[in-house]
């Protein structure tokens, strides 16, 4: 992983990434929220000047995965399950 990537976990749930984007001026409108053993995932959407923006976020359990396996899930572009995310990630994925 690159040094710019936090080595600990920033947000536990993908309910704490929305709560920050909230805090953060992106009041984010839950379409589709899932949690299971692997982590949690949601679709949100926010208006941003006029604009829909669709946000796929996905939060990897702590427990299950190492900071080295999240970082080979996003390189090779599969979501929490292990099956391919739709859209794969992009190298833009955020992660904290």
């Amino acid at each position: 992983m690159p040094s710019r990537v936090p080595t600990g976990p920033e947000y536990a749930t993908v309910d704490d990434v929305i709560a920050a984007m909230a805090k953060g001026g992106f009041d984010c409108k839950v379409t589709l929220r899932t949690e299971n053993e692997f982590g949690s995932d949601a679709t949100c959407e926010v208006q941003h000047r006029g604009t829909t923006v669709v946000n796929e976020i996905a939060v990897l359990s702590t427990s299950r995965y190492s900071r080295d396996e999240v970082g080979v899930r996003l390189r090779q572009g599969v979501g929490p399950t292990g099956r391919p995310s739709s859209p794969p990630w992009r190298p833009h994925s955020l992660t904290g």
